[in-house]
């Protein structure tokens, strides 16, 4: 069965992020109950909340994605441009 992600009075949402003064936007999941239920479990075994488990993964998904993004327009940007072949292959092995 899946079930609204109800937080409780810790995991209210807030008009600000504690860790910034951004307005932060809510969000409604569709999750499935035993999943909640573990990530409440999780989330009380690290003294966090699930919001903050939930805002930390989008955090560190969006980071990697950026990273990667970053990474892979480094690399285009050093390619060696292409040479045209002007040789044979065969004229390659003549000695």
């Amino acid at each position: 069965m899946r079930a609204a992600a109800a937080f409780g009075p810790n995991e209210a949402s807030v008009p600000n992020n504690p860790c910034s003064a951004d307005p932060v936007a809510n969000l409604t999941l569709a999750i499935e109950d035993d999943l909640l239920r573990e990530a409440r479990k999780l989330a009380v075994d690290r003294d966090t909340t699930v919001n903050q488990l939930v805002r930390e993964f989008f955090q560190e998904t969006v980071r990697q994605a950026t990273n990667r993004a970053a990474a892979r327009e480094r690399l285009l940007s050093r390619r060696i441009p292409a040479v045209p072949i002007t040789w044979m292959r065969d004229e390659l092995y003549e000695r």
